[in-house]
């Protein structure tokens, strides 16, 4: 059974993110770092700690290879990665997953502002690790 803390989390997000969507939908000329503002600022509204375009270390061989930036990390849980594409694909899957692996967050969204309808992705690091 889901944890309750972490799918009222998700679902938080999520509708942060369709009001966001929507809100800018006709609005072509913003930027990913526009869409990510515009979602700090909507999460913030919302009650959540938000970060914004935090650094993780990444490794390989367990040896530090170079830092990686996650758009944005809500109450220390959530990472999420802001694409502007007409539709995600593995790649855009695989960096939220190197993102979780660099992270503590036990939960990531990927959320995609360049399609016609919102387009989101949920991964939760504790269920792959089972």
């Amino acid at each position: 059974m889901p944890d309750e803390k972490y799918v009222d989390l998700t679902s938080s997000v999520i509708a942060a993110y369709h009001t966001v969507f929507y809100a800018t939908k006709h609005h072509q000329a913003y930027t990913v770092f526009n869409l990510a503002e515009a979602m700090n600022i909507e999460l913030q509204m919302r009650g959540h700690r938000v970060e914004r375009e935090v650094g993780v270390l990444r490794t390989y061989q367990r040896q530090p290879i170079g830092p990686a930036y996650v758009d944005i990390i809500v109450d220390r849980l959530v990472a999420i990665v802001v694409k502007k594409n007409a539709k995600l694909t593995t790649v855009h899957d695989a960096q939220l997953r190197a993102y979780l692996d660099d992270s503590d967050c036990p939960l990531g969204l990927l959320i995609n502002f360049g399609g016609q309808e919102p387009e989101v992705r949920q991964f939760d690091r504790r269920e792959e690790s089972e």
